[in-house]
């Protein structure tokens, strides 16, 4: 299992998380690699949890993957599941992060998202879609959150909370792939 990990400063908001509904999907944007000839497909691949698809092959009533990817190079299929939602990056103040993790939890990696991989590698995730935050004091729900930048492989997205007077802001956000 691979996930997606996030490391970010959170200013006033907390539960950053894509929005992933049945009627509006995330659309993740994944690079991927092929683990039997180590190609990297030229083009970015977009899955979303609620796509499916059926590998040559498969039994029938076999579980569908998310996934089923043919590598140009040496024309073997490959597959990639999402077994559950993403998972909020909370703020290290969040009531719901256990007290004994919060001291360290600013500059801890978070799982964001899960994903299940056979025969091919992420190596690379770029946050394109809305996502949602909630005010940190004030609860308001941001759900238009598009990040911006990236350039240098951080991304960033700021706006104001108007119930509280302040700014709110999700800056130095990194995603990176690495062991579920």
């Amino acid at each position: 299992m691979l996930a997606i990990t996030i490391t970010a400063d959170l200013q006033n908001v907390t539960a950053l998380t894509p929005i992933d509904t049945e009627t509006q999907p995330f659309h993740y944007t994944l690079t991927l690699q092929c683990t039997s000839c180590r190609e990297t497909h030229p083009n970015p691949v977009t899955v979303t949890r609620f796509s499916e698809a059926t590998a040559p092959g498969s039994k029938p009533g076999a579980q569908p993957f998310n996934l089923v990817f043919k590598c140009r190079n040496c024309t073997r299929t490959h597959t990639l599941s999402i077994p559950a939602p993403p998972a909020p990056y909370r703020h290290p103040e969040d009531e719901a992060v256990p007290r004994n993790k919060a001291t360290k939890m600013a500059e801890k990696k978070q799982n964001l998202l899960s994903m299940d991989c056979r025969g091919i590698e992420v190596v690379g995730f770029v946050p394109e879609g809305l996502w949602s935050a909630k005010g940190f004091e004030s609860g308001i729900a941001f759900e238009e959150v598009v990040f911006e930048g990236g350039k240098d492989g951080r991304w960033e997205w700021f706006d104001y909370d108007e119930k509280v007077g302040e700014e709110v802001s999700v800056t130095n956000a990194v995603f990176e792939i690495g062991r579920a």
